[in-house]
């Protein structure tokens, strides 16, 4: 009889690999909407001051923060511009749609795993994630040529749909549903 052992071992560090993925993306969620709070709240302090600095100068090595590119809630602006913004939120919602939720017949909601392309050799994961990518290069394309100057919401928006993708791949990989 062969030895399970292992595969369970690594079925428990994917997951346990997933849930601080899922964790990490909802803190730095938080921080980039709670730093701008305290900050608008006027919260003194030296904590305050040096986690606010530490969460701008982390998105700032991602971002380039330019603030007319930014939301600027409670009068203050995010760490990250819009379009980071709805990268990162967006990856949050594609990570819970990762989250272990078993139908009848043991398989994981929304697994791609099992769905390719004739040939067998384009998934819809990467279906997915090319098709996602596509409106923020147009948005990319048009403000580089300078035809259109779109809005920050506009940006996030487009984001959103990108960062839903490649966070919802990257956590079927961490999950071991793609092999």
């Amino acid at each position: 009889m062969p030895d399970d052992s292992s595969r369970l071992d690594t079925a428990r560090w994917r997951t346990v690999l997933f849930f601080g993925l899922l964790a990490a993306i909802v803190l730095w969620n938080g921080l980039l909407i709670g730093v701008p709070w305290l900050v608008g709240q006027e919260v003194d302090g030296r904590p305050v001051v040096a986690m606010s600095a530490g969460v701008y100068l982390a998105a700032g090595a991602a971002c380039h923060q330019q603030p007319a590119r930014s939301f600027h809630p409670w009068g203050v602006q995010m760490p990250v511009c819009a379009r980071c913004a709805g990268l990162y939120l967006g990856a949050a919602f594609g990570a819970l749609l990762c989250v272990p939720r078993r139908r009848l017949s043991g398989q994981l909601w929304l697994a791609p795993g099992r769905w390719t392309a004739p040939g067998g050799e384009t998934t819809l994961a990467q279906w997915v994630v090319g098709l996602a990518a596509i409106p923020t290069a147009l948005t990319l394309v048009g403000e580089w040529s300078g035809v259109v100057d779109e809005s920050a919401m506009w940006r996030a928006l487009t984001g959103v749909w990108l960062g839903a993708a490649v966070g919802w791949v990257v956590s079927l990989v961490i999950r071991g549903e793609f092999e």
